[in-house]
Formats: structure tokens, sequence, C-alpha cells
């Protein structure tokens, strides 16, 4: 009874052929299930989302700047200091 031995494992070969047998090398393309319609309808989406995220981002953006302005003009005109006096705290170092 003669037995088959398996080949050797020739990394160069692998190099040359360019696959090693994994299914993950599927090209996303060729997917049975993503017909155009559901790809265009996928994309629509993504796109969609992507649109959602910038503005939420922008609009954080917007009202931190408007908070920041906002410290920046009480800073300015005095009116941080003012309300600190108002309930006895010193928000400036006094000198002794």
């Amino acid at each position: 009874m003669e037995v088959d031995t398996p080949e050797p494992y020739d990394a160069d070969k692998q190099d040359r052929d360019g696959d090693d047998g994994d299914a993950d090398d599927a090209n996303p393309n060729d997917d049975p299930d993503m017909e155009p319609a559901h790809r265009a309808e996928a994309l629509d989406f993504l796109a969609t989302s992507e649109l959602e995220f910038a503005l939420l981002r922008e609009r954080l953006y917007v009202e931190k700047m408007e908070g920041l302005a906002w410290e920046e003009a009480l800073s300015t005109t005095g009116a941080l200091e003012q309300e600190g006096q108002a309930y006895g705290v010193g928000l400036t170092p006094t000198l002794l």
C-alpha cells in the first residue's frame, strides 16, 4: 500500500502563484448577493451616514466655539470677576 506524502511547503512557489488558498482573497465585486441595486442602496446609505456625521461634527464644533467665545467675552469684560465676587470667590490672585 502506497501512502501519499504531502508536498513540502515552498514559500517561493506561493509567492510566485500569489495564492495562499485563503477564501479571504475573494474579490468583493464577485459577491453574488451584492446585486447592483443592493450595492447602490448600500453606497447611498454610507454616503448619507457620512453626511450626517459631518453635520454633527460641525454642529459640535460650532457649539464648542460659541461656548469659548462666551467665556472669552466674560473674561475680557470683567463680568466673570464680578460674578465670582458676588459669590465670595476670588477668581483673580490678590497681592499680599
